[in-house]
């Protein structure tokens, strides 16, 4: 596949970054996240973010310190898909989110597959699983991130502090 012409556009490996198995993140994940886009990286000219999470048990994300509600100089987009084959709509799970900050914060709660829309400069999370019954996915996409984020020596990293 190397020598075909559109090769260099196909991911077929993730990369699994390590530093995103912390405690918050150990208690819902089992796995790390499969990042297949991180800017530049592996796909030149990309400049996206792809990362693929497997939700499998109940947990809170971006209530930690070092990771807290933020914002990015890109668009954000959060997809939350259920598993069940017999009704796509049943995410699995229940799903409370956050969008804005201090007295403009709204939550939103829900227990479908979902998207959310999160424009550059909107903060947003915390995010929390609860009542997790069956897996499933959250797979979130940085559009046209530019810098923020990149591979520092062999391990993924923000390269600029969140907002």
């Amino acid at each position: 596949m190397a020598d075909n012409k559109y090769a260099k556009y196909v991911v077929t490996r993730a990369m699994r970054p390590k530093d995103f198995m912390d405690e918050m993140a150990a208690g819902f994940m089992s796995m790390p996240p499969l990042i297949f886009l991180n800017g530049d990286v592996p796909v030149k000219g990309a400049n996206q973010f792809l990362e693929v999470t497997w939700i499998w048990a109940e947990g809170t994300a971006a209530v930690n310190p070092k990771r807290p509600p933020h914002s990015h100089d890109f668009d954000e987009l959060f997809v939350f898909l259920g598993s069940n084959s017999k009704d796509p709509d049943d995410l699995g799970g229940e799903v409370d989110f956050w969008l804005g900050e201090k007295e403009d914060a709204e939550k939103y709660h829900f227990n479908t597959s979902t998207s959310i829309f999160v424009p550059r400069g909107l903060v947003h999370l915390p995010m929390i699983f609860k009542n997790v019954k069956r897996p499933f996915l959250l797979v979130t996409v940085g559009i046209n991130i530019g810098k923020e984020w990149g591979i520092i020596g062999k391990e993924w990293a923000r390269t600029k502090p969140p907002r």
